[in-house]
């Protein structure tokens, strides 16, 4: 309940914070990973620094980096549910970061620290739950996935949606964008891994069923992303080395039968 366990890659030592919520959803920063930002539902969106936290049993109450306030009443002056789903860094700066997130009841909200508590932008951009995000590092773009298989593209700056990636059956359980930023994997609920272009064509690329239930997905970044037309020409020798393996199997198999 709120516990949160961070230990440096640097040391042994590992601190045990606690802090006042019980989060459903936990981000790091993608440059100071002591940095993190939590949030779930009916718990508004903050941003912790594990260096300066207070450890488990301190007097000290923990203060955050940055604590969002709810947006305003609606038109009938009634509170709005808070409901985050998905937390995505969109700056370098981890002191005053600037942030955005999914939320279940259909709406992306971009807060940024330096303004104001309350989001500087907020879009209802779905008809369904949004569960998950992810925030492009090349481009001011953002992916968001629904509870119904649906991944779009959205402009980061308009709010505007202006695509979305074909044949995903089923929930999405997650995004990952790919070092160029010039592809996208998707894993969903249907067991299936699948990836597509961003650009504007957005077209599948691969699909590989892996028979377990994924829960994420990423993108391995030290080894070589091989185009497409390698990955062709490789299948095709492969197919050239399986058909010459048959070949010679037979020959062998009517050689035995001569035999007897």
């Amino acid at each position: 309940m709120g516990e949160v366990r961070y230990q440096s890659f640097a040391t042994s030592e590992a601190k045990l914070m606690k802090l006042p919520l019980d989060a459903c959803r936990m981000r790091t920063h993608n440059e100071r990973s002591s940095v993190f930002a939590v949030g779930g539902r009916e718990h508004e969106l903050s941003v912790w620094d594990a260096e300066t936290l207070q450890e488990s049993g301190a007097g000290a109450k923990p203060t955050p980096i940055f604590r969002a306030k709810n947006v305003a009443n609606d038109f009938l002056n009634l509170r709005v549910p808070v409901w985050i789903t998905d937390i995505q860094f969109t700056s370098e700066d981890a002191t005053n970061p600037t942030l955005a997130v999914s939320t279940g009841h259909k709406q992306i909200r971009l807060y940024d620290a330096r303004a104001q508590q309350r989001p500087v932008n907020d879009w209802e951009v779905s008809k369904h739950p949004i569960y998950h995000l992810q925030a492009s590092h090349v481009r001011p773009e953002l992916y968001f996935a629904d509870n119904m298989g649906n991944v779009q593209q959205m402009d980061m700056r308009t709010g505007h949606v202006f695509g979305a990636f074909k044949g995903i059956a089923g929930a999405v359980k997650s995004i990952s964008l790919s070092e160029d930023g010039a592809k996208i994997a998707v894993a969903g609920l249907d067991r299936y891994v699948r990836v597509f272009e961003t650009g504007s064509m957005r077209r599948p690329l691969h699909r590989a069923y892996v028979k377990q239930r994924v829960s994420h997905v990423v993108w391995d970044w030290e080894h070589k992303d091989f185009s497409t037309q390698e990955i062709e020409e490789q299948e095709a020798e492969d197919i050239w080395e399986t058909m010459d393996k048959a070949a010679l199997k037979k020959k062998s198999n009517k050689r035995k039968a001569v035999a007897i």
